[in-house]
């Protein structure tokens, strides 16, 4: 009995609470004694308003980590940026490169030779670390970089699909053009990117 009353004054210096069976009614002296600097958690409905209002007034990020993770492929070529979400199997890396070779003669870069995949494709993925931030920011710097220097951002329309939220709608930052697929296979679509490219 000694050791159990050690381990119960102990416990109490502590702060920790003890959990009790609780009988069908309490007498006032059978009421287990509460720490008043430790309310026990959850039990308190007088924090919970306090709680709403932390989180109501932005205090505590909830969205923190509710972004899908995704990923996107890029080639950095002298005039723009393309960006895709396709396997860059032998026909569409054709179609890329004879994009990237329309797109730079309507520029004027006509000393540009055919071989634009010595350039390594980049893949995008987020998260970058953790679940944590903002893949706005994220995907804002990474476009940033690229049209600082004039370059054009090309978005194929599934790469388009998994990033376009993240941007403002009306933004002029990203444009989107057909998949590579479509682009092997589709007239209409070489048209429409045709009609992109000289717009611009």
């Amino acid at each position: 009995m000694k050791h159990e009353s050690i381990k119960k004054r102990l416990w109490k210096e502590m702060g920790v609470e003890r959990w009790y069976l609780r009988p069908e009614k309490f007498t006032q002296n059978e009421i287990p004694e509460k720490s008043p600097k430790f309310p026990a958690a959850l039990a308190d409905d007088k924090l919970l308003p306090k709680i709403k209002s932390v989180i109501e007034e932005g205090k505590i990020d909830i969205d923190q980590s509710t972004h899908e993770p995704f990923r996107f492929q890029y080639l950095n070529s002298d005039a723009a940026v393309w960006v895709f979400d396709e396997e860059p199997s032998i026909e569409n890396r054709l179609a890329l490169q004879d994009v990237v070779l329309s797109f730079n003669l309507l520029k004027g870069l006509t000393g540009t030779k055919k071989g634009v995949f010595s350039k390594q494709i980049g893949v995008f993925e987020w998260p970058l670390v953790d679940e944590s931030g903002d893949p706005a920011k994220a995907l804002s710097i990474f476009f940033e970089k690229y049209r600082s220097k004039g370059k054009k951002v090309f978005v194929c329309k599934k790469a388009f699909g998994k990033i376009h939220s993240f941007f403002e709608k009306g933004s002029c930052l990203l444009i989107e053009i057909p998949d590579l697929s479509d682009l092997v296979s589709s007239e209409l679509a070489k048209k429409r990117l045709w009609d992109i490219l000289k717009s611009i």
